[in-house]
């Protein structure tokens, strides 16, 4: 999930800091989704998925079974 907000990030030119400012989601949560330590739960994932404009899809990582 965290390689497709960094692919996001770098497409749009714009920062982790300018997103959570924009969205209220904290540049802590960011991190820590960065670092492992903790899994996006899906509101945060869409509200990251309608500032992107792009499917909710894009972030919901499928594991094959």
């Amino acid at each position: 999930m965290y390689e497709t907000f960094k692919r996001l990030l770098d497409e749009r030119n714009i920062t982790a800091y300018q997103v959570s400012k924009d969205t209220g989601i904290s540049q802590v949560v960011f991190s820590e989704w960065k670092k492992g330590k903790s899994k996006p739960k899906v509101d945060k994932l869409s509200i990251l998925a309608k500032y992107f404009g792009v499917p909710l899809e894009d972030f919901i990582e499928v594991k094959e079974v």
